[in-house]
């Protein structure tokens, strides 16, 4: 699992595909074990790796602490540990590093409309 999620990085551009940037969410799975959840996690990531970019959101995957990476928004951002309370899920980050803290495995559609309201996006490009 872990092998997969480096490997689709490497073809994963960090700063946006669209012209403007209107965030960053972070994919994190901590479990070391795998499992059923990291199985569904992992689905849910391949459903939705492709339309945030065309929101304008930026991605980046991590399977180690500490989670940090460099936005579309040009800044540097990471996440304390402290921040986590699941071993798997999604942190939203706006360009004005407002947070939220997704945990446990959302559905692509579901996951697509917490984006959506969280950085005030029209829905549209829904994942399934």
């Amino acid at each position: 699992m872990k092998l997969l999620i480096a490997l689709v990085m490497c073809f994963i551009p960090l700063s946006g595909y669209a012209a403007e940037c209107n965030g960053h969410v972070f994919f994190y799975d901590m479990n070391e074990s795998g499992g059923e959840a990291s199985s569904d996690y992992a689905y849910y990531f391949h459903k939705v790796k492709n339309v945030l970019p065309t929101k304008g959101i930026s991605i980046s995957v991590h399977t180690e602490l500490p989670i940090e990476s460099k936005t579309c928004f040009n800044k540097h951002v990471e996440i304390a540990k402290n921040e986590l309370k699941y071993s798997l899920g999604y942190i939203l980050v706006k360009p004005n590093l407002e947070k939220k803290v997704l945990g446990g495995v959302y559905t692509g559609v579901d996951f697509i409309q917490e984006v959506d309201i969280f950085f005030n996006l029209k829905t549209h490009n829904k994942a399934h």
